[in-house]
């Protein structure tokens, strides 16, 4: 970091998963927020941001975009309680259609009711609002 030094027009940088240490240290050195996104191509690349997140909340994705709706469900694509892990779902205009000549794939992608499976391990902390991102389904 030493020797990286932020551009005058540097307004915001987007990253995800570093260190607590590392953006505390980088949000000081560039001059301007540093900020958690979560998201995936299928889903219109970002779904959730921290931007309005203070630092000492590291580890928190943020608010989904509100053209998004994010769950976090077990393994039978129920809501699982405030604080449980389980797999983070999504529908919304945004998201892709399904995988081309793959139905199999969209099969076992999406659930009855129309919402992607990221495979990616959520904890919902609070009700409809920001999300913590676990680790990928294994």
């Amino acid at each position: 970091m030493e020797r990286f030094r932020a551009a005058p027009a540097l307004d915001l940088v987007a990253q995800y998963r570093a260190p607590g240490n590392v953006l505390r240290e980088a949000n000081e050195r560039l001059g301007c927020p540093v900020v958690d996104v979560y998201g995936m191509l299928e889903t219109g690349l970002t779904s959730c941001t921290s931007q309005e997140k203070p630092l000492d909340e590291i580890g928190i994705v943020g608010r989904p975009y509100s053209c998004l709706r994010v769950r976090i469900v077990d393994a039978e694509d129920r809501d699982v309680p405030i604080g449980t892990e389980g797999e983070v779902v999504k529908t919304g205009p945004t998201m892709m259609v399904g995988y081309y000549r793959n139905p199999a794939k969209n099969r076992e992608t999406w659930t009855s009711d129309g919402w992607f499976r990221s495979g990616d391990r959520g904890i919902s902390i609070r009700p409809a609002a920001s999300r913590s991102r676990a680790d990928r389904r294994t």
